[in-house]
């Protein structure tokens, strides 16, 4: 294809991604609940301190946070010059979207076909799994995803320069970049049982690429290391949310988020690469494929994370058997029709506009319904505005961050589980002050924690007990059509 009308192309797929992205996005004026006002409070206490919250008074009501900073240093750096809400909003999905360009030298690079290549950078911008994770969410992936793949061209290219900076930047920015450096040495491992000579240059790098990751995220999480020792592994996470973080991979769900064309040839293109075909990139395809499925058997990341890697490395996968499918064609009958190329690129499309980018459509939009509404931030925001500074609240685990971000007071408890001493009595003992039909015993573990006031959403993820806020201890505060809040009254002497 002529140069000129490739990038073009490309170009056009970089902004129509981005326009679907935030066509959905501004949607909703606020952020989804996962890290979205984590993120917030890191990048202001940066901007006001030049460091990072990592003694933090609000979370849990006062505690040590273990994290790497360098993604909130990115957004600070824009955040001064533009307000956090346009940098939360513009730079995740911007970062995010530029996956396509990324997605298009490496797949030219094992396919050396840019027709090939471009379809897999259309893939790659409507992979179900990344588009939600990175949708109204301000997530690090929005960056790591398409670095990496960056990462692994370098590596392919013998761009080493470039290759050890990434190697250096990942872990900083979040600590699952360490797959990549574990994917090449399980490539190094299937090139030895394939009897596939790597040669030295490519050995250096992926044992400077390991080590260096391994010891950066030691640097930042070494306190959690001697915390936890190996609980670090499912982040110090309550007993009854690591089911639902590390629950066993549900195949048809996991095919829907990745995409069900990219799956299907993707693991077509794997089984040649391991009994056919035997060649540099198939390896290390093979491997990057191979690992983040590994480690989801092991349970060593989570079942959202291990699907959003091997989302994007089936999907690249993919490109490979793109040649494959094109010399069948040609074979078959239908090369007798005028134009079948032309025919067989748009029917390619359709299959994936069907199969990938209306699914992430429907999720998009659920993401959107669930994100943080106009009630809810009018009902944190009246907490700051009406209640003394010291005060705790308590809030389901989902709306802790956003509590400390929105309405800046303590919360019992949130969704940073690391360095949290007894995590799972805290956690039952707060799904009982919501659940638990006897206020003596409400009261009193309200007491403990020194809960001031109880922040009451339609979202109840912890199901609430009826009428339990009703009587003399509780005092109705504030309510609107999807909050209630209410201040804690009764103390019981001991």
């Amino acid at each position: 294809m002529n140069k000129k009308l490739v990038v073009t192309l490309l170009v056009l797929l970089f902004v129509f991604s981005l326009g679907i992205r935030l066509y959905f996005v501004f949607q909703t004026p606020h952020f989804n609940l996962g890290d979205s006002y984590f993120t917030e409070r890191q990048v202001t206490s940066i901007l006001e301190t030049g460091l990072p919250n990592y003694i933090d008074v609000l979370s849990f009501s006062g505690k040590t946070q273990a994290f790497v900073p360098l993604f909130y240093y990115i957004l600070a750096l824009f955040n001064t010059v533009m307000p956090f809400w346009w940098v939360g909003k513009l730079i995740p999905n911007i970062l995010a979207s530029s996956i396509v360009f990324f997605s298009f030298i490496l797949a030219k690079r094992i396919t050396r076909s840019d027709v090939a290549a471009l379809l897999t950078a259309f893939l790659s911008a409507f992979i179900p799994i990344f588009f939600i994770q990175t949708l109204n969410n301000i997530s690090p992936y929005s960056i790591v995803i398409p670095l990496m793949l960056y990462q692994l061209y370098c590596f392919m290219e013998k761009k080493f320069t470039m290759f050890g900076i990434l190697a250096v930047l990942l872990p900083l920015i979040h600590f699952s970049a360490v797959v990549l450096p574990i994917s090449l040495v399980v490539f190094v491992v299937i090139s030895r049982i394939e009897r596939f000579k790597v040669k030295k240059p490519y050995a250096e790098m992926i044992i400077f690429s390991l080590v260096l990751s391994l010891w950066l995220l030691l640097v930042f999480y070494k306190q959690a290391f001697a915390f936890h020792s190996f609980e670090i592994v499912f982040k110090n996470m309550p007993f009854s949310v690591i089911g639902q973080h590390f629950a066993e991979v549900n195949l048809a769900e996991a095919i829907y988020l990745t995409g069900i064309i990219p799956f299907i040839y993707g693991m077509i293109s794997l089984y040649k690469f391991l009994f056919r075909k035997r060649f540099f990139e198939g390896f290390l395809m093979i491997s990057l494929v191979i690992t983040p499925a590994l480690l989801l058997w092991l349970t060593f990341i989570e079942v959202t994370q291990g699907i959003l890697f091997l989302g994007v490395f089936v999907t690249i996968l993919f490109s490979s058997h793109y040649n494959s499918i094109k010399a069948f064609v040609k074979k078959s009958k239908f090369s007798h029709i005028k134009y079948y190329q032309h025919y067989f690129v748009v029917s390619s499309i359709i299959a994936f506009v069907l199969t990938s980018v209306l699914p992430s459509f429907f999720l998009a939009g659920a993401l959107v319904d669930t994100s943080l509404n106009e009630n809810e931030f009018q009902a944190m925001t009246w907490i700051e505005e009406n209640t003394p500074p010291d005060s705790v609240i308590l809030a389901q685990l989902e709306e802790g961050n956003a509590i400390a971000s929105i309405a800046k007071r303590k919360n019992v408890i949130d969704s940073n589980f690391l360095l949290v001493r007894n995590i799972n009595l805290r956690h039952r003992e707060f799904e009982k002050m919501l659940n638990s039909p006897y206020k003596t015993e409400t009261i009193s573990l309200m007491n403990k924690y020194q809960v001031n006031y109880v922040y009451i959403s339609k979202r109840k993820i912890v199901n609430v007990f009826e009428d339990k806020f009703q009587g003399t201890c509780f005092d109705e505060v504030f309510t609107n059509n999807d909050v209630d809040i209410f201040e804690v009254k009764c103390e019981i002497r001991t």
